[in-house]
């Protein structure tokens, strides 16, 4: 039995040319004290392994740069009609957009205009729902989003006080800095995530605030591994899975990144709709909630969300 993880990705098997050989070291602290978790396919075989240092886990093989291009470039090849939600990985974005636009107020912000940086932002939906938030809410005046991504869509507009440019990579400009960064649901599927996670921290102003958003289960994973059973880790689609114990000593007790304040970290808004999904949605829901009375006792939460605000003293 295989139990699919997700409704926005698929598996799809890699063929020997299709991947990198194997790595024996941890992408994000190159330790090289792993756990096997067991196989994410066979023939040719490609482990996950848990990083017994930090925490992350990962994939032992990584799929090349040809082999992405291919599978994204049929994932984004029929998503053209603009009126729906195509590109987002969650049920509800507007709540969704809530979420970042009380998120961004937690930083003071007096310029004219506020820039966001939307990384794998699909569309823009979430970035253009969360500038329209904040401009209802009277917090900004105008917005000026960088959207980064695959695909070439862009959502309508819905206020002229706020304007999209779409951007083949991100690019460091030191006066051209973002006061709020979206990171939601993209690292997981980038095989240089580590160097990519850098690049995103150097774009935030002082002040700023960056918000991630990523699958977290570790704990299903060999959960399902002792019933004997298939946790499918949607390979090539995930390449790494990040949770609570990862995320807090990245920002946290490894002290390896300083310079920030977290300002939020807990289990990740829930992705089905209540509406569209009510079941997939309740289910989510029942995983999530004990975390919220136990506390980090609790990992089967399915995915995490951390906020780190960048310090101006610094």
């Amino acid at each position: 039995m295989r139990w699919i993880t997700t409704a926005y990705n698929s598996s799809k098997h890699m063929v020997e040319a299709e991947l990198f050989p194997e790595v024996c070291r941890c992408a994000w602290c190159e330790s090289n004290s792993l756990k096997d978790m067991g196989p994410v396919q066979k023939n040719p075989i490609v482990s996950l392994y848990e990083c017994n240092n930090c925490s992350a886990i990962g994939v032992s093989r990584m799929p090349t740069p040809a082999a992405l291009n291919l599978y994204y470039g049929s994932y984004y090849a029929t998503k053209d009609d603009q009126s729906q939600h195509t590109n987002v990985t969650v049920g509800s974005p507007i709540r969704m957009a809530r979420l970042l636009a009380g998120i961004a107020q937690c930083a003071e912000f007096s310029s004219q205009s506020y820039r966001i940086l939307d990384f794998g932002g699909g569309d823009g939906t979430l970035s253009i729902m969360t500038a329209a938030e904040l401009l209802r809410e009277k917090y900004i005046e105008s917005a000026h989003i960088a959207l980064v991504d695959y695909g070439n869509m862009t959502r309508a507009i819905p206020d002229p006080r706020i304007d999209v440019t779409r951007m083949n990579d991100i690019t460091c400009n030191t006066e051209c800095l973002f006061d709020l960064v979206i990171a939601s649901a993209v690292l997981e599927h980038i095989p240089d995530a580590p160097f990519v996670l850098e690049s995103l921290l150097e774009q935030m102003k002082p002040g700023g605030i960056l918000y991630i958003r990523t699958p977290a289960t570790g704990s299903f994973i060999a959960l399902w591994k002792a019933l004997g059973l298939i946790w499918d880790f949607t390979f090539p689609a995930h390449l790494y899975d990040l949770g609570q114990s990862f995320w807090e000593k990245y920002f946290g007790d490894d002290k390896r990144i300083s310079g920030f304040d977290m300002i939020l970290s807990g289990p990740s808004v829930i992705e089905a709709s209540f509406i569209k999904s009510p079941i997939r949605a309740s289910l989510s829901w029942l995983c999530k909630a004990p975390w919220y009375l136990i506390g980090s006792k609790w990992t089967f939460v399915g995915g995490w969300e951390i906020a780190v605000m960048k310090k101006k003293n610094v």
